[in-house]
Order: structure tokens, then sequence, then C-alpha cells
């Protein structure tokens, strides 16, 4: 094993380019997204990728719901990174891809395509914008990916507990296999 590796919370070595499925653990992930705060931590309060999770989720249709929880459950082994920093590290994009087409492999069906693709693509922007404007100085007015994607929710997000946010996570898994 080459020395790009991670120790997990569970005692997993992530090692970046030679992971396999099995290194892939809920409990990890659940619980690292749920440590880690948006926006690279420039949020009137703590905003865990975790709840962003469980909003999006509940923005998509049923049947797509656990993509929604799933969707930045590579970050739990790569860390938030901003948007505009991610642009400029292709290799870092790519091993991203390369994490989160196995999280869905191995929890869900598979890698989205199509449709189901641009809902979850969708929901991630709409809850962005909502974040966005209750959390960030300037609520994100300037961002110019909102062409298309509703006004934002009046009420505020939760903004849970690393605690909370992570037994959410559970829940709503649960909620969705049992």
């Amino acid at each position: 094993m080459k020395n790009n590796w991670i120790n997990t919370h569970s005692g997993i070595r992530f090692a970046y380019e030679e992971f396999s499925p099995s290194d892939l653990m809920l409990e990890d992930m659940f619980r690292a997204i749920s440590m880690i705060c948006r926006f690279a931590g420039h949020t009137a309060h703590f905003y865990s990728v975790g709840e962003h999770s469980l909003r999006v989720a509940e923005l998509l249709p049923y049947e797509l719901r656990v993509y929604g929880l799933l969707h930045d459950c590579s970050e739990a082994y790569m860390s938030d990174i901003p948007k505009p920093l991610k642009m400029l590290c292709p290799g870092y994009q790519k091993i991203e891809t390369e994490v989160q087409n196995a999280i869905y492999s191995k929890f869900a069906n598979g890698p989205l395509i199509g449709e189901a693709m641009e809902a979850l693509n969708k929901a991630d922007v709409t809850a962005l914008r909502w974040e966005a404007h209750h959390l960030i100085s300037g609520q994100g007015r300037t961002w110019g990916c909102w062409n298309g994607i509703p006004a934002p929710r009046i009420v505020p997000p939760d903004c849970l507990s690393p605690e909370d946010a992570e037994q959410e996570l559970w829940d709503m898994w649960d909620d969705l296999w049992n």
C-alpha cells in the first residue's frame, strides 16, 4: 500500500488510489460528513455536509432519496472543498468521482445517469441556494449558478449538531431500506 491513505473513524486505512468497496463504510461516512462544515466554515452557524445531504434527499422523489443522502459521502474521505477551488484541482475531481461512484455502486443501484442525475443536481443546487441565503454573508447573491433555481425557503436551516445530523442520516437510511 502506498503512503496515500488516511485512517477512518472505524480504523480502516483508506487509500485514495487503491481503495476497494469493502473500505467504504456507512459508519465512517455518516460520522465524517456530520463533522465537516459546509462553505469552508464561513457560515453564520455550524452547518454540516451531513445536514446538507439530508436536505438534498428531502427534495428528491422517494426512489432517488438514497442518492441525495449519499451524494457527498466521498467528502468523508476527501473533505469538503469549495467548488471554486475544486474546479482548479482535476486530480482531486478524478478521485472524488471514483470514490463517489464506488459509494453509489455499493450502497445504491450504481451511479446515476440522465434525468435522475439532473434531478439530483437540481436538488443539490436548490439546497445550496437556500443554505447560502440563510448562512452566508452576502447570501450568495453574486453566484452565477441560480438560473432556474427557485427562491430559497423562508425557514432557515436547523444547523444541527454533528451528533444530531449523524442520527438523522441513520434515521433516513433506515427509513429508506426498511
